[in-house]
């Protein structure tokens, strides 16, 4: 699981030019888990322990996190806020190893 097939097969179907327009019938192969079904739930966590690729829907988070990011003053309010707290100076190094004895490290992040 999944099962594979070569890259060649692949793009055949469905050429890299064509990436928005994908060839229909488009067959999943992946499987799918519902997250408010607890045993689904218990399913995926099982797949995602053993590193094997599938698709999890109905998770309540990621929709209100769609609803909240299809508001362009959402995303415009949340762009000017990050300006607004963006660190200055000596902040901006978090890493002190980063820095070398000279100080060239510190002069070449923060300019001073």
């Amino acid at each position: 699981y999944p099962p594979l097939e070569p890259l060649k097969d692949i793009l055949t179907r469905w050429p890299q030019d064509e990436l928005d327009n994908p060839y229909m019938p488009f067959e999943e192969k992946l499987l799918h888990f519902d997250f408010m079904d607890p045993v689904q739930r218990e399913a995926a966590t099982k797949f995602r322990d053993n590193n094997l690729p599938f698709k999890v829907y109905n998770v309540p988070e990621l929709s209100r996190a769609g609803e909240k990011w299809i508001d362009d003053d959402y995303i415009a309010d949340s762009f000017h806020q990050s300006r607004r707290e963006k660190p200055k100076g000596k902040d901006l190094i978090k890493n002190p190893a980063a820095e070398t004895k000279d100080g060239r490290m510190k002069r070449l992040i923060t300019g001073a």
